[in-house]
């Protein structure tokens, strides 16, 4: 019969997923939980590609309305297992309540995972990570990471993300706080990564988190052959016209520059 997975998400974001018509499809029934109305927030923004980055903590904080309804569907379900990414700080107290097993999911590789986190049995209150109070402290390697590396924020790009990261931001919580409730409530952590391409990272955070690690490769965007929804289609057939220029050009002869998070 397979894994029964039920993934829970948002109208719009759900909309973005590619559906692939193969015997497992039917195994995955998808949740939809509208989040709450936030006047900060503009219509239909339901994921950070939709906004600029100082408004991403009120999409949090609309995501965090969604503690309600996910309590009741897990309650009425009783899933075997939840798997979660960082923001959702509310979970782990919930599932540790109706006794659910819990998998923290990793987009970010492991040497960012371990450039954040703490030394083993550190809290935090006292852990040398909370005596990382300037931009300058996250512009060199934390102590803590013991092989050489070159493994550190530019002033300019840690300026960018550091109030909403490591303060209290618009969403009445700090991004660090809802990185560490999550960690200190799963089982296990799924890392976006793979032993060949960071092996002594990976090592690593199995020590600072004091948890099985568990690399699930490099999760590649999808190909050219598979479907897109109409939503997203046009700007799919832009970077595929872009894409195949980009193929007929001779080796070396062209630099490709993408600027931002979101290229991949």
């Amino acid at each position: 019969m397979g894994h029964r997975i039920s993934f829970i998400s948002t109208p719009r974001n759900l909309r973005r997923l590619v559906r692939y018509n193969n015997q497992s499809s039917s195994l995955i029934n998808f949740v939809s939980f509208p989040l709450a109305k936030d006047e900060n927030l503009r219509y239909e923004a339901e994921a950070t590609i939709d906004l600029p980055l100082e408004q991403v903590p009120y999409l949090k904080k609309a995501y965090d309305s969604l503690e309600g309804p996910v309590s009741i569907f897990l309650e009425t379900s009783r899933p075997d297992w939840i798997i979660y990414d960082f923001a959702p700080h509310w979970l782990p107290p919930i599932a540790s309540r109706l006794h659910i097993p819990c998998c923290f999911f990793s987009i970010f590789n492991a040497s960012v995972n371990c450039f954040l986190s703490p030394p083993p049995g550190s809290t935090e209150s006292d852990s040398d990570s909370r005596n990382r109070k300037t931009l300058e402290d996250f512009t060199v390697l934390p102590k803590w990471i013991p092989f050489p590396t070159n493994l550190a924020f530019r002033i300019h790009e840690i300026r960018k993300i550091f109030s909403s990261t490591f303060e209290i931001n618009g969403s009445g919580v700090s991004d660090e706080h809802r990185y560490r409730s999550t960690i200190q409530g799963c089982a296990f952590v799924a890392i976006r990564s793979c032993m060949e391409f960071e092996s002594d990272y990976l090592s690593l955070l199995e020590k600072l988190f004091g948890k099985p690690i568990i690399p699930v490769g490099l999760l590649p965007p999808p190909s050219s052959a598979d479907h897109v929804n109409d939503d997203e289609d046009d700007k799919h057939q832009e970077w595929m016209r872009m894409r195949d220029w980009l193929d007929k050009q001779e080796e070396k002869s062209v630099v490709y520059i993408a600027l931002g998070l979101k290229q991949h």
